[in-house]
């Protein structure tokens, strides 16, 4: 095993994933833990190693062991689990990658057993299919293993990307820091199911964002920069172009929708100030400059 491990791959001040109260929210906690553990290894503060250690502590006292493995539930519903059909307790891959990825952490400060047996156990679920417990789904028409971020067993899968993607690095952070073999095997079932499916989350117009899931909802711009920060960080693991054109591509999607908002506030700017009917007016203007149906649908 190593003997350490180095921050954690994002920075939470960039990237909130987990938002609400921590005393509900498993990958809120797991997430709060990572971020003064990032704030740790920078400044050096003891202060900042016990708060992290503290949520460590937590993570485990809610920790649920089933028959050789173990998963954080989730006992409450936000609007987003409901929409997938989550009734509770249900669990959740982000919350067990940010878990793992917590654990192994506080096992490397401390040499603790405990925190590297619960990460363990978190690993395993990883295993299980969700309607027995575990976050995995296995489609049964191409065999790829899809780790849930709404691991509900209710309707189809959601195929939720920054969650696939975050449990994929709470098991790759055990790999590295365990040198397990099963590990590994799980985190490359998982990265050839992204290589697979990369463009069932993009929508192939550059004048709108990413896909948040395999359902065909468009993401906010906040998880559009979470998800090209993501497959930044995949590439960097794996060295797959496959991650690097789809981040290359989806930047350029920001990068258009930036200049769309942009042009949009300046019609609005000229119209206010030309004394002419706003909606009438930005209606009139991106008819005359951009006539493909297309776009005009978006807007």
């Amino acid at each position: 095993m190593k003997n350490e491990i180095k921050p954690y791959f994002l920075s939470f001040s960039a990237y909130d994933i987990e938002s609400g109260d921590v005393s509900l929210n498993p990958g809120a906690l797991a997430q709060k833990a990572l971020d003064l553990y990032n704030n740790y290894i920078l400044h050096k503060s003891e202060t900042l190693k016990a708060l992290f250690l503290k949520n460590t502590d937590l993570l485990i006292g809610r920790f649920v062991h089933k028959k050789g493995f173990g998963v954080w539930p989730y006992n409450y519903i936000f609007w987003r689990a409901e929409m997938y059909g989550c009734r509770i307790p249900w669990v959740s891959a982000l919350a067990q990658g940010f878990g793992i990825s917590a654990l192994v952490r506080a096992y490397a400060l401390t040499r603790n057993t405990k925190y590297f047996e619960v990460a363990q156990q978190a690993l395993n679920a990883f295993k299980v299919f969700i309607k027995e417990g575990g976050v995995l789904y296995i489609d049964r028409d191409d065999g790829d293993w899809w780790y849930e971020e709404y691991a509900c067993g209710y309707g189809e899968p959601s195929g939720v990307l920054n969650g696939f993607i975050i449990a994929l690095l709470g098991i790759y952070d055990f790999y590295t820091f365990a040198n397990d073999k099963q590990s590994l095997q799980l985190f490359d079932k998982g990265i050839e199911t992204l290589k697979h499916h990369m463009s069932d989350f993009d929508t192939d117009y550059p004048f709108t964002l990413s896909y948040y899931d395999r359902m065909k909802h468009i993401t906010t711009m906040e998880y559009h920069l979470l998800h090209i920060k993501l497959l930044e960080i995949l590439h960097e693991i794996t060295k797959d172009n496959v991650f690097r054109k789809y981040q290359k591509k989806w930047e350029n999607y920001k990068n258009y929708w930036y200049a769309r908002q942009s042009y949009r506030w300046l019609w609005k700017i000229y119209y206010v100030k030309s004394g002419y009917n706003i909606k009438e007016s930005i209606k009139l203007g991106v008819r005359l400059t951009f006539k493909e149906k297309k776009f005009t649908k978006h807007m």
